[in-house]
């Protein structure tokens, strides 16, 4: 629900490299990693978590140099930023040089199986089936 309220004022009709499914999948990620506190924000440590773990899905090689540049670019503002600026960062290819649209979506896909989906199995199996139940009603 916060999504589809939120995505379409926030993204607009940014010309992107992903598709609407991967940028929500992006935004579930970012969720994940946020620091816990308002407006939520993902620090440096880990953009670079998240793009290191994106390039290694795609098959790609991390380039240090793009990453040093970007957190130069952090450094002026606060070090961080917000789920708009993470999607429009990854949406633009700046880390996906030399890559396909397909492999990129490939990429997201896996990161976001292995942040996401795998911690919510994880959660399951260790819920007493009552308790899902319940989760469920």
């Amino acid at each position: 629900m916060c999504w589809t309220l939120c995505s379409r004022k926030n993204m607009g009709q940014k010309q992107l490299f992903i598709s609407n499914n991967d940028a929500f999948k992006i935004w579930c990620i970012f969720n994940f990693l946020s620091e816990d506190r308002y407006p939520l924000i993902i620090v440096t440590e880990e953009i670079e978590y998240f793009l290191r773990k994106l390039t290694e899905a795609m098959g790609g090689s991390w380039v240090e140099e793009r990453f040093e540049d970007l957190k130069l670019q952090l450094h002026s503002k606060q070090q961080c930023l917000n789920v708009w600026e993470l999607i429009s960062l990854v949406g633009s290819g700046h880390f996906s040089k030399g890559m396909d649209q397909q492999t990129l979506s490939m990429g997201i896909n896996e990161v976001h199986q292995e942040l996401i989906l795998d911690v919510l199995k994880q959660v399951e199996q260790h819920l007493s089936p009552l308790v899902l139940n319940r989760l469920v009603d």
